[in-house]
This record gives structure tokens, sequence and C-alpha cells, in this order.
């Protein structure tokens, strides 16, 4: 285990510190870890003694995006002019993709909006990716009970959208944030044992600009 753990290391080139050490966010992350330089603390199961890391809180109730596309995206719009953008007519694929949201065809919309997002060019295309990543949680949530999942694609949707002006695409984004937000907020006070309790009245929904 240590020689497949310093191989690791050494292939990556990383900086060796042993005493350092690392509280991993989730298993997701604990698993990524082990596989970049990391072993577990005989002592302390949650706690990973790493090479050269910073500590982080080990939170699994409140599972967070750690896409590495992610943050690339989230430096990107930081910087991006979306203004111009946000003011041009919405594409049909987006109004497809509201209706199917609307709808509850979680799946449905996810399907649409990879299409258009992956086929336009620009940071505008991370709010199609934005709403999409909240239909995702929300199927996950709904359909398959499926609280870490349900919560990190909640997240990384609110993300993305939190880049973009309030009002994009005749899209109501900030109504959105805030109702995925609430939502999110609900489903880490359920907990992955109360998922069947959710409420449906705070299913998002995406809303255009006068609507009620």
């Amino acid at each position: 285990m240590h020689e497949t753990i310093d191989g690791l290391a050494a292939e990556r080139r990383r900086v060796l510190d042993p005493q350092s050490t690392v509280e991993v966010e989730d298993r997701a992350s604990a698993l990524n870890q082990l596989l970049n330089g990391c072993e577990r603390h005989r002592s302390s199961p949650s706690t990973l003694i790493c090479r050269g890391s910073i500590t982080l809180a080990l939170s699994p109730t409140d599972p967070r995006s750690t896409h590495p596309k992610l943050s690339r995206a989230l430096e990107r719009l930081g910087t991006a002019d979306l203004v111009v953008a946000c003011a041009e007519p919405a594409p049909a694929e987006l109004g497809k993709a509201i209706h199917e949201f609307n709808a509850g065809e979680f799946f449905e919309q996810h399907e649409t909006l990879e299409l258009l997002w992956r086929a336009t060019p620009g940071e505008i295309r991370h709010l199609y990716e934005g709403i999409l990543q909240i239909g995702v949680g929300m199927h996950h949530l709904l359909r398959n009970r499926n609280f870490h999942g349900a919560a990190v694609k909640l997240d990384h949707g609110i993300r993305l959208l939190e880049a973009f002006p309030a009002i994009c695409h005749g899209v109501d984004v900030g109504r959105l944030r805030r109702d995925a937000t609430a939502a999110r907020a609900r489903l880490l006070e359920l907990g992955p044992s109360g998922l069947g309790h959710f409420e449906a009245e705070l299913i998002p929904r995406v809303h255009l600009v006068g609507e009620t």
C-alpha cells in the first residue's frame, strides 16, 4: 500500500509532507485523495494523512460539487461580460427544456440542455448547464432518492447561476437561484432518510420574466 501511494505521488510530482493532514468533505473526495497519495489515519478513519495538503472540513451532511470543470467555468464567468449575451433572444431549445423542466421531466430536460450547452460557444452556455444541473439534482432527489447526488448537483447548478444577471435570455435566474437554494436547504434538513418527505411545493420551476 505504501509503495503504491508513494508511486502515485512520485508520478504526479507531489510535494511530500508526512506531517500534514486533510479531512475530506465526502466519500468521493476521500477516494480521490486516496488515489492521489493519501491514506487513512489509524485512530481517526475520517482523517487522511496526505502529502502537502490543507485541512478541509468533513461534511457528509452537506456534500458540495468538487468537479474541476466547475472551478474552471466559475473562473471564466468571473471575468465574462454576460450582459450582451443575456440580452439576446433565447434559443428555441431553451424554451423546450424549460417546458420539460416545469413538467417534472428532469431526465428529458437534461438531454435537451446538454445538446444545447455543448453546441453553444461562449460563457452563456453555462446558463444552460446551471439549469440542467438543478434539474438533475431534482431527478436524484425525487426519482432516485439519492441524497448525495441531489445535494451535489443542486450545489453545482446554483453556483453556476450565481455568476449570471438576475434576468438572462428572459429567464428569471434570480428566482430560480432562490428556489433551488431553498430546495437544497430543505434537502439537507431532511437528510438521507427523509427524502420521501420533501414537499412538492418546494420543487423549483423555471420562470420567464413577467410570469407569476
